[in-house]
């Protein structure tokens, strides 16, 4: 049974990976090709411009498809080493609310942010704390239909900052709830695959929520999810106050 397991877990792999790795790489090779092509010096400053940010933008991708996946062994190995600094929690959410303005905007759909009323100063891991918080947000923008609304809270209860991403989205079956923190989970098969960070329903990594609960576990917080179909989700992640130095 372990094994059928294992076998699952590496097919689910190499067919994701496969989608996720081919739309950078045809973007890398087409682009390429034509900066290197006979008709190169026949392209206007602009179009010279053009190739070269789709080019930039399909690194880029591939260089986060191999980060999330290092930090995630990492993470689940308990090999990786939190750099701890102080910072102020909801300057980091604002900041994090700045970021997703353009997606939200091209699937006209609103974030609330409500700020905790009085500071927030947490000594962690700052890049891993925006990390986990932008992969719930980002994951509540691709499964929330166009003109959905998404809340982005911060509060105190008891001796956690408790951070709680709802959303107006598609919501997720009951049977499906034990399984969505594992790592290549997609609600679609994977041979239906379509890559896409915040289109609706658009497929990704599968490696979102077990990045930000294996973020959490490493602060020595967890993560909490609700749901009911056709109505949206909540997520909430709760991280010790106590976080020390």
């Amino acid at each position: 049974e372990k094994l059928r397991e294992l076998q699952i877990v590496k097919d689910k792999f190499l067919a994701i990976t496969s989608h996720e790795l081919r739309t950078p790489v045809s973007h890398l090779r087409g682009y390429l090709s034509i900066l290197n092509g006979d008709d190169f010096h026949l392209l206007s400053p602009v179009e010279k411009k053009e190739c070269m940010s789709v080019i930039n933008a399909a690194v880029l991708d591939l260089e986060q498809i191999v980060t999330d996946m290092f930090d995630l062994i990492e993470l689940e190995q308990g090999a990786i080493v939190l750099k701890r600094e102080p910072f102020e929690l909801n300057e980091l959410l604002e900041q994090i609310e700045h970021e997703f303005r353009r997606p939200l905007q091209e699937r006209q759909q609103m974030l609330t942010l409500r700020r905790c009323p009085q500071p927030c100063m947490i000594a962690a891991d700052r890049l891993k704390i925006k990390i986990m918080v932008s992969e719930l947000i980002q994951n509540a923008i691709k499964f929330t239909p166009d003109h959905g609304r998404i809340e982005l809270t911060l509060h105190i209860d008891g001796n956690f900052y408790v951070f709680v991403v709802a959303d107006t989205g598609v919501g997720i079956k009951q049977e499906k709830m034990g399984t969505i923190f594992e790592k290549f989970y997609e609600v679609q098969h994977s041979n239906h695959h379509s890559t896409s960070k915040t289109g609706f329903m658009g497929g990704g990594m599968g490696l979102g929520l077990s990045l930000a609960r294996a973020i959490a576990e490493a602060h020595d917080g967890g993560i909490k999810v609700s749901s009911e179909v056709g109505k949206g989700s909540v997520f909430q992640i709760f991280i010790p106050i106590n976080q020390s130095l």
